[in-house]
């Protein structure tokens, strides 16, 4: 490898590609069966809109899915983000309304998408078909004989009412008086009572005050009260738009709030260890994971982060990087501040792209060139190589005395021994082809190229490559690998290549995938940590009793 010559020749191409290779891209694994916890989504719980008091759980519905508090272990239980009704995984970010009925363990959801049921003891769901053109559930009931729901349209059309026994028969549509002659029913969502005369209640986070109908966070925002509960153990829960969700200790009636997940839908960048998970896209928020708290950072209101739109994220063992539009965001882990890294401060340009780091350096690629931070000197030195002072920065992967920079018009090779810059050639589907992603390995080095995968063998000293036909023709945003599988994050969907039996797997929207973009894959033992367009997922991909 130490000579650069053969970097400038074409190698001998060679395409692991079977004509069943072929037809088994064209479809997903939708025909597999998956179990509940198979994929774990966390989105932006924050905005809560419903909720129930379950026999084992605490529901509270939001806009990214339903949380749950487990009422025996004291703890908070993994959110449920999707329903998986036979075939068919449906998402649970348009829930609005949920109630639980303790009769028979089901908990009732509707959502812009229908009406499910969730049997609590088997995780097991069933999709309801209602009268009238299976109209947008906003409320539930639960009596004693039946299950009432209040549906309509759209928001601003008529309710119409329908009910049905809890354990067989369909749901037909009931009028005014037969619910008025009915049993007491218990409503949650838009019909669902929050008391007028709650106590003025104590906020144990810095900053919150809580009003009679809403509460005020350390900004000023006013956040409204949606939801109450009372769980007769002694806490009440109160949900609140914007703010998370309150629990109550009734004796005292301090509050602690609970403001779980990621910040917004969109999850770029991920920086995961086994305590502490920072997770960047379309803001950016700290999850120390065994105590499960959730601190989010909001540019407007953080001094010294003018940017929380962040592309990548790196750390050393004193500070942690951010890779933002404004700039290179450095966080301090003793003090917890924050300061801006620019072009005033030798970047080549502000808009940085791309981490890379090891014990003495931070590499930061950017759209327009690279630049170096030495820790030891505390300096930033601009790379003024014409080769690459010019270019988007896609990835940079550091490996020994050698940097590989991902570009908009190819692979770069940098001898850190020597200072040289090599274009490297690699392939003519490499060749002027856009990289977006890099892995360097102790064997290969992996690319994501615009149109497919390839990767340089070491001891060989050829590349291989894999076209993009394989998997559905889409963008590689982000690869992982290792000597048995490869993973890509693609712009279709998640990919999985098995390198002994030569086969490909695409897994999708339908499989369990929140979205279909994956931006960025983080893999933990028999676990991949996926950020989407549409939240943070956690896949089982080692489940041993399933086959892909």
């Amino acid at each position: 490898m130490s000579n650069a010559n053969k970097f400038n020749l074409y190698p001998i191409i060679k395409l692991h590609t079977y004509i069943t290779a072929l037809i088994l891209i064209c479809g997903t694994a939708e025909a597999q069966r998956f179990d509940a916890d198979d994929w774990i989504t966390y989105r932006d719980f924050r905005y809560v809109l419903s909720g129930d008091v379950g026999r084992d759980f605490i529901y509270l519905v939001t806009t990214g899915g339903i949380c749950r508090w487990d009422r025996y272990r004291q703890r908070w239980g993994t959110p449920i983000s999707t329903a998986f009704t036979g075939l068919e995984a449906v998402s649970l970010d348009t829930v609005f309304a949920a109630g639980y009925d303790n009769n028979t363990g089901y908990l009732w959801c509707g959502a812009s998408s229908g009406l499910f049921s969730y049997e609590t003891m088997s995780d097991n769901w069933e999709k309801h078909i209602l009268p009238m053109g299976n109209p947008t559930v906003y409320s539930i009931g639960v009596s004693v004989d039946k299950i009432w729901v209040e549906a309509a349209d759209s928001y601003y059309s008529p309710r119409i009412l329908f009910s049905k026994d809890p354990t067989f028969g369909m749901f037909i549509v009931s009028s005014p008086g037969e619910l008025q002659s009915a049993s007491p029913v218990k409503w949650q969502g838009e019909r669902g009572v929050i008391p007028g005369d709650l106590p003025q209640y104590f906020v144990n986070q810095v900053g919150y005050n809580f009003g009679s109908d809403c509460i005020y966070t350390p900004n000023m925002e006013e956040h409204q009260l949606t939801c109450y509960l009372n769980d007769g153990w002694g806490y009440s829960w109160l949900g609140f738009f914007g703010s998370g969700i309150g629990r109550v200790d009734d004796n005292t009636n301090r509050m602690d709030l609970y403001l779980p997940g990621p910040s917004g839908r969109v999850v770029r960048s991920l920086l995961m260890n086994s305590n502490t998970a920072w997770i960047g896209g379309s803001g950016l928020v700290k999850w120390q994971r065994k105590q499960d708290k959730w601190e989010q950072f909001q540019w407007e209101y953080i001094t010294g982060l003018d940017s929380d739109s962040v592309e990548a994220i790196a750390e050393n063992d004193e500070k942690v990087f951010f890779a933002t539009d404004m700039g290179l965001a450095v966080y301090d882990k003793k003090s917890g501040r924050f300061h801006m890294k620019t072009r005033l401060d030798n970047l080549t340009e502000s808009h940085v792209t791309c981490l890379a780091v090891d014990r003495n350096e931070l590499w930061i690629g950017s759209v327009r060139g690279i630049s170096v931070m030495n820790f030891k000197e505390n300096s930033i030195i601009r790379i003024d190589n014409p080769r690459v002072e010019d270019r988007y920065i896609y990835d940079i992967a550091i490996d020994g005395s050698f940097v590989w920079a991902g570009t908009y018009d190819g692979l770069y090779l940098h001898d850190r021994m020597t200072g040289d810059w090599t274009y490297v050639l690699g392939s003519p589907e490499l060749e002027q082809s856009e990289v977006r992603t890099l892995q360097a390995g102790e064997k290969e080095i992996w690319t994501g190229r615009f149109l497919g995968v390839e990767y340089f063998d070491k001891d060989t000293g050829e590349f291989h490559g894999y076209p993009s036909v394989l998997y559905g023709n889409r963008v590689v945003n982000d690869l992982t690998a290792d000597s048995a599988v490869v993973w890509l994050a693609t712009n279709g969907g998640l990919v999985k290549h098995d390198r002994k039996l030569n086969r490909w797997v695409r897994f999708t929207r339908q499989d369990g995938l929140p979205s279909d973009t994956v931006y960025v894959i983080h893999k933990e033992g028999d676990y991949l940590w996926l950020g989407t367009a549409n939240g943070l997922t956690r896949f089982y991909w080692n489940d041993p009793y399933r086959l892909d």
